[in-house]
């Protein structure tokens, strides 16, 4: 047998290496679980690199871990097993705490879809099946208990992935269960009948457990209950089922179930599929594209036209207490006639069952379906929908709808506590593109009918129109006003508007008065302000024609055409004669403006200029200079800005130099600014510093272009020769996206510690390099240079040293170190090794490089320890210039 001894026989592990001439790894596994299980401890069986072809079924006895060296190890099951890989004997008892990882599994199956590919493949037979058809329930000696499952790559089984538990579809209401305390870390299943099967199994932990590529369930959860899934992601589930029953996550007859930042997409039916359950949370879950055409690839159809299969993002059906917060998920779409693009029917469909909240519902592409569906009437649905937000030529909510119950109503959600405001129902149209007409908001209802069954008519009774205009009895936007009636208005308060057209007769407006004929005011008070008088108004006074009156008081703004006083005008230029507006108004007067009350034009209050102003001269402001918009050539044109003093708060951007003898500054004490630097991407983007107008140094966003994923525009500190013109290079290089590698353009030194922080383990490396059979860059780790004779530093290599439990920070401890030589586990530098190591050393095999000379004696000169390899014989130094041997023979 291929078998490496047991390195420390108190740790009951077996070692088991791949040898190619081993055909069936079956029996040799299944007879060291035996062993193991008799010792009555159980142990860990590892497997070493290679693929173990097994052609029975390998059943596990309680407390026994097998693992491998993750994908470089492969078990495998032998064309014509069609039977389970990993299971256990019912015959014998369940087995408790089974440790299965670092394994892929290969179930060797025939390819279904080519009939071509594998001919000989099994069809039949399980990944891992713990799995009962019988309901034993707790407290029984026969319930599995604390199995693990981490660090799996699972496919082509013709049957399930994983399986567990047995036949238990009222194992919730009845409190009975086969699987206990299940845990599965980081398993992926591909190309099988169902990922993840779960039956009669409960408080179990399932994160990151992925099923992809599986004919009907991604993951099917039946009967389970005190269950929580955490960053599962499924995709391109239920390609053979057109039942409507997949899903990439299918919870059914469970309660008491998490689901946590679960991403089922593009699946061939339903994204998550929630039936007869109770008590169930589903939490910042997302749904994409979900309900795909048979033999879907891409955006293509393949080998003629398939069946539309119907498909929804999220399907709730005859559950209770069902709550959903944080549901996000793109790609809502449907178009019979064109099956590229038949994704979700509905973003939600709720079917049945009672006290259901959804609550914070974020999505896109909500084109030509619905966002939830509520045919079969459910009692207390509560929905918060918020942040439509669209995509590409998507709309924000181009869907229907549907309230069943006559009670629904489309409201905000109540609120509690003193003086608190209610939430605001928002009503949005989609945004059209370029100039084109926006969307209006129409007010649908139905008419009466002859007596009868028939359903009545919809009709449009009122619209909010893309203008901001209410409409009532009209689709007609006249352009104009912002309220337009087609009919008659009643009103038996107050009417306040800006603008009124009355086509017909107005009445009860102080009696009644006719639009078409003049209105005479007979009262005779005077205006003595702009609240006194016979006629007064809060607001504008518009008047298409001329206006006439002996004075005129005007303390507002004075809007008119053309102005002609033939009296005295105070407050316009003090002239007295007249000016036509229309015409420009030349000022010939040449006095020079040393201050802000002196010069050709002087006003006592503000200048408003709505176009370009020039100024020949020099621009004086003894305040602040405010620029509400971009300082450029389009809105001021500055050959430069020189300031003896700091310049701050200056919001834009300049075509030309900023010079100053003062700081440049941006924000102060109690409010934050920025000095930003815009440019377009795939441009430099740069901050200069120079010496008496030389460069230096440069601090630049650089001109990769932005493709996505954080890609482009990497941050840069470059330096310059003397010149101030030749580029010596990039000290200092580093990329936008997380974890993004950090180059510098030379070595890395430091008088203290160089510390990393960060999830991922960090890396020093250097720069690949193109090019044909073109050698990688060396990494040099070099200790400093000493003086003279003294003696010579380092290379030290520390990890941390376990402490007590708890929140204490451990303390590193050197483990190596290379002087001259290399050491392990000591700091005594040899003087004639290549390397000492202080403890074990352990391989799978040891190789020297040339056969060793025999000692001439037993007492041959020798150091206590030595070992001489010889072609006869091992010999080993005992003692000072004692030795001892075992002689070697062929066999």
């Amino acid at each position: 047998m291929a078998e490496f001894l047991q390195v420390a026989t108190t740790n009951n592990t077996i070692y088991i290496s791949y040898q190619s001439n081993i055909t069936d790894y079956a029996p040799l596994i299944a007879s060291y679980i035996s062993k193991l299980d008799a010792a009555g401890t159980g142990g860990t069986i590892i497997l070493g690199e290679g693929t173990f072809t097994i052609g029975s079924t390998i059943n596990f006895r309680s407390n026994i871990t097998l693992q491998g060296q993750f994908l470089a190890t492969t078990v495998k099951a032998k064309a014509g097993l069609n039977a389970n890989m990993f299971g256990f004997s019912q015959a014998v008892n369940i087995a408790q705490n089974v440790v299965i990882r670092n394994l892929r599994i290969d179930g060797n199956r025939k390819d279904p879809y080519n009939t071509s590919g594998n001919p000989t493949g099994n069809t039949a037979g399980d990944g891992i099946s713990f799995y009962q058809k019988q309901l034993v329930g707790y407290g029984s000696a026969n319930v599995e208990q604390n199995p693990i499952l981490e660090n799996l790559l699972i496919e082509n089984c013709a049957g399930y992935g994983v399986k567990l538990g047995g036949y238990g579809y009222d194992s919730v209401e009845k409190n009975n269960f086969n699987i206990k305390g299940l845990r599965v870390n980081n398993v992926r299943v591909n190309k099988c009948y169902i990922g993840f099967y779960l039956v009669a199994t409960s408080d179990s932990y399932l994160y990151r457990a992925h099923p992809s590529n599986c004919e009907f369930q991604g993951m099917f959860l039946d009967g389970v209950g005190n269950v929580y899934v955490t960053e599962t992601k499924s995709i391109y589930n239920g390609r053979q089922d057109n039942s409507s029953r997949t899903a990439g996550i299918r919870v059914k007859n469970s309660a008491r179930c998490h689901l946590n930042v679960c991403e089922p997409q593009e699946e061939y039916q339903n994204g998550i599929l929630i039936e007869n359950c109770s008590d169930i949370v589903l939490n910042a879950c997302r749904v994409d594209a979900n309900g795909r055409p048979p033999n879907w690839v891409g955006n293509s159809v393949n080998n003629g036209v398939y069946t539309y299969i119907r498909g929804f993002g999220l399907v709730i059906k005859d559950s209770t207490e069902v709550f959903v917060t944080g549901l996000s998920g793109t790609d809502f779409r449907y178009n019979g006639s064109d099956i590229t693009t038949c994704w979700s029917d509905y973003a939600i469909k709720v079917s049945g069952g009672k006290n259901i909240k959804i609550d914070a519902i974020v999505g896109t592409h909500f084109v030509g379906s619905y966002l939830i569906d509520s045919s079969n009437p459910t009692t207390n649905l509560l929905m918060n929908v918020n942040n439509f937000s669209g995509v590409g030529i998507s709309t924000n909510f181009n869907t229907d709808l549907i309230l069943s119950s006559p009670a629904d109503s489309l409201k905000t959600a109540d609120v509690s506590g003193t003086n608190t405001s209610s939430v605001t129902l928002n009503l949005e149209t989609g945004r059209s593109t370029g100039n084109a007409v926006g969307g209006a908001i129409a007010f649908w209802t139905s008419d009466p009918i002859v007596s009868g069954t028939n359903l009545q008519t919809l009709t449009e009774k009122a619209r909010l129109s893309p203008s901001g205009a209410f409409l009532i009895g009209s689709t007609t936007d006249d352009g104009n006003n912002k309220l337009q009636v087609n009919g008659g208005a009643k009103v038996t308060g107050t009417l306040t508007v800006n603008n009124l057209t009355v086509t017909g007769t107005v009445s009860g407006i102080n009696s009644g008065f006719d639009p078409s004929q003049p209105i005479a005011i007979t009262n005779t008070t005077a205006s003595t302000s702009k609240s006194t008088g016979s006629l007064t108004t809060a607001g504008g006074l518009g008047v298409s024609g001329n206006i006439y009156g002996s004075n005129g008081n005007f303390d507002g703004t004075l809007t008119v055409n053309n102005l002609t006083v033939t009296g005295t005008a105070t407050g316009v230029g003090g002239g007295g004669s007249s000016f036509d507006p229309s015409q420009p108004l030349n000022i010939t007067n040449t006095t020079q403006s040393t201050s802000a009350t002196t010069g050709a034009i002087k006003t006592a209050g503000g200048l408003g200029i709505a176009l370009n102003a020039n100024i020949g001269g020099t621009l004086g402001v003894t305040g602040a200079a405010i620029f509400a918009s971009t300082l450029s050539a389009g809105a001021a044109t500055v050959s430069s800005l020189t300031s003896t003093s700091a310049i701050a708060g200056i919001t834009g951007s300049f075509s030309s130099t900023v010079n100053a003898t003062g700081a440049i500054s941006s924000g102060n004490n109690t409010t934050s600014g920025s000095v930003q630097v815009n440019g377009a991407a795939a441009s430099n983007r740069i901050l200069e510093l120079q010496t008496a107008g030389s460069t230096r140094w440069r601090i630049v966003a650089e001109t990769t272009g932005e493709s996505g994923s954080n890609a482009g525009s990497f941050f840069q500190i470059q330096a310059f020769a003397d010149d101030g013109v030749t580029k010596t290079g990039n000290v200092f290089s580093v990329g936008r996206g997380t974890g993004a590698t950090i180059s510098f353009g030379g070595p890395i030194q430091t008088t203290s510690a160089l510390t990393f922080s960060g999830g991922a383990p960090p890396e020093i490396r250097p720069s690949g390099v193109g090019g044909t059979n073109v050698a990688g860059t060396n990494i040099a780790l070099r200790s400093g240079n000493g003086s003279g004779n003294a003696a010579t530093s380092a290379i030290i290599f520390a990890t941390p040293q376990p402490i007590a439990s708890g929140s204490g920070s451990q303390s590193s401890t050197e483990r190596a170190r290379v002087t001259q030589n290399f050491l392990v586990g000591t700091t005594t530098d040899p003087t004639s090794n290549g390397a000492a190591v202080s403890g074990a050393v352990r391989a799978n095999q040891f190789f020297i490089s040339a056969i060793n000379t025999a000692p001439a004696s037993s007492t041959t000169i020798g150091t206590a320890g030595e070992i001489r390899f010889c072609d006869d014989a091992i010999y080993l130094c005992v003692a000072t210039n004692s030795w001892k041997r075992s002689l070697l023979s062929a066999w």
